[in-house]
């Protein structure tokens, strides 16, 4: 995610013109293929050891976020 991430902010902070390229090729997939391996393996890993607090936390996360753009909307905040 950092790498990602510096690239984004990389990317926008550069003077060069962005030239569009759909390169998919066989070192990207690979890339790709590993980062949801272990995306996937940390969420078995952790989600076996906590659950019922992830799912709750989870839960409160996404009514908090529901409550914070109604509010938003309403002109309140």
């Amino acid at each position: 995610m950092v790498l990602i991430g510096g690239n984004m902010l990389r990317e926008a902070l550069s003077k060069d013109e962005e030239k569009e390229t759909n390169k998919m090729d066989v070192k990207t997939m690979f890339m790709l293929a590993v980062a949801t391996s272990i995306d996937a393996l940390a969420g078995g890993v952790f989600g076996t050891k906590y659950k019922t607090k992830a799912e709750a936390a989870g839960g409160v996360i996404l009514i908090l976020i529901g409550v914070k753009i109604l509010l938003e909307h309403f002109g309140i905040l």
